[in-house]
């Protein structure tokens, strides 16, 4: 630490004669413009729908406070409560339905020998974009949540432009 000035020193020990303290009081510095309340209902909100933009959560912010909340404010408030905006991770999205039949059918599967699996033609349909792409997510997560269902992103097959590829035991086509 660097040399202290005569009058930081005599503050020190004037704060220390009258109150017994050499420490500051609480209560100093610049105030939040958000309240308790308002911090609650945003982290509520992001537990809700951890997809919400900062500029869209500052906006509902705004209408409810009728105060100016800029985007910033909100994002420092959502990062000081321990969140991150993260990319999404992608998951392919796959029906209750459907994953109990993917279950079944390793399970009934499991023991099959080589030559089974020499004899089967496996497959893969990938969706290509024609024009632009899917642009990435944004999410706000806290530590060791990316795969949280709320946190993923769901990948679709459409048929848009559909690439079709096949693999045998002996060739590809």
């Amino acid at each position: 630490m660097g040399p202290r000035r005569e009058t930081s020193i005599d503050k020190i020990i004037g704060r220390f004669k009258s109150d017994g303290l050499i420490e500051n009081k609480s209560g100093r510095g610049r105030k939040s413009i958000l309240s308790d309340v308002a911090k609650r209902k945003v982290l509520k909100d992001i537990k809700i729908d951890p997809k919400l933009s900062a500029v869209k959560l500052a906006a509902e912010t705004s209408r409810i406070m009728d105060k100016s909340v800029s985007a910033e404010t909100v994002r420092n408030m959502i990062r000081h409560a321990g969140y991150s905006s993260r990319v999404a991770r992608k998951k392919p999205f796959i029906s209750l339905q459907n994953q109990k039949k993917r279950l079944e059918f390793a399970k009934t599967h499991q023991l099959k020998t080589s030559n089974f699996w020499k004899k089967v033609i496996f497959s893969d349909e990938s969706k290509l974009n024609i024009f632009g792409n899917d642009g990435r997510r944004t999410v706000w997560r806290k530590l060791n949540t990316a795969l949280d269902p709320k946190n993923l992103r769901p990948t679709v097959k459409h048929v848009v432009a559909p690439s079709w590829f096949g693999v045998v035991w002996r060739q590809m086509g």
